[in-house]
Formats: structure tokens, sequence, C-alpha cells
């Protein structure tokens, strides 16, 4: 088990990726990640319970090779800082490392996150069920031997000045390409492509 110890007693102030009306944050009612069991592994704190006032938290989980890893940023223990962790089935540690990028990098990766919904985005399961013929044409797409699995999924959390969302997708390349009017199965893409992108793992 990894502890770490995030105390962040004065609440700082931070411009450019502040709560705004314009943003119009609000918190989900109650915490639904499916990653308690890592969290407590690693020894950190829910995304509600944590003090730190800008934590942004971005999982993934490969059910082809049974890995989780998690990339954190933001202002923890009132340092700007990028972590990596990784967990896989057969190993038997967790890979745990501080990434090289500065806090330019950190916030510029929080704004243009906000800049793709992340305030407002509404997790997959319930996307699809406001998207007219849905399942009629995803049925067609798979009778084409087109397989819409990548294996892979994900989880957003993030919590800014005490207020909270958990967003949950999956294979957002595939979705974005058989639905490309739906804007938010694009935004779930630009999501992973900024980490990709802007918070590389060493």
């Amino acid at each position: 088990m990894v502890s770490f110890q995030w105390k962040c007693t004065n609440k700082i102030y931070i411009p450019d990726i502040q709560v705004s009306t314009r943003d119009n944050i609000i918190s989900d009612n109650s915490n639904n990640s499916p990653n308690t069991d890592f969290e407590e592994n690693l020894g950190i704190p829910p995304i509600d319970k944590t003090e730190n006032p800008t934590e942004v938290r971005f999982y993934l989980h490969d059910t082809s090779n049974g890995t989780t890893s998690l990339k954190l940023i933001g202002l923890l223990n009132q340092e700007w800082q990028a972590l990596h962790f990784e967990d896989t089935l057969d190993s038997k540690s967790l890979k745990c490392e501080k990434l090289d990028v500065t806090e330019g990098q950190i916030r510029a990766t929080i704004r243009v996150l906000f800049n793709y919904g992340l305030a407002y985005l509404p997790n997959q399961s319930d996307l699809i069920t406001k998207i007219e013929g849905f399942h009629e044409k995803l049925d067609l797409v798979k009778s084409m031997d087109i397989n819409p699995n990548d294996h892979s999924s994900y989880t957003m959390e993030f919590n800014i000045k005490g207020k909270y969302r958990i967003i949950q997708f999956s294979n957002p390349d595939f979705y974005s390409k058989v639905f490309p009017d739906v804007k938010e199965f694009n935004q779930y893409s630009a999501i992973v492509e900024t980490f990709r992108v802007m918070i590389p793992s060493q």
C-alpha cells in the first residue's frame, strides 16, 4: 500500500480554473466511483472527501490485460503535481511515479478539460438512453462484424473547491465515429487524447 498525506489547510485562489457561473458545476448527489478498491489500496480518499482544492483523476481500465491506471493531477498538498499509478492482475506491486510535467502544463490541461465540458458531461450510460435509435444502429454495426469493444473504459473524477463529479464512459473513438453528430462522444475522445498528449506517461 502506498500512503499519501495530502493535507491542504489553506484554500488557494486559482483564477484561471476557478468555479464560475459560466461553468456552473453542480456536484453529484453521491459518489458512484467504481474505483473504491483501487483508492483504498493506494491510500487516498475518495474524490468527494479529498482536501485538495483542485484535483482531477483520470482512470483507464483495460479488460484485455486486467490493468487499471490512474493519472492524478492538481494542487496536491499545496504543490502542483502529476502522478501516475498502475496495477495489473499479475503484478506484485503497484507502479507509482511522479510525472515530469510543469505547473503550467497541469493548469493548462485542466482548462482544456473544462473546455471539453467536464463540468456538465453525462455518464455514457445516461447519454445513450437519450439517443434515438441508438441500439438499432449499434446492432446494425455489429451485424457487419465490427466489434465496438476496444476493452477500454474510463472514469473521470474531479473536485474543484468542494464541488465534485464522476463521469464514466467507454470506447469513445468507436462511438464518435458511429454517432458523429453526438458531441458528447467526441468530447469523451478529446478528454482521452488530452491526457495522452498533455500528461504523458514516462
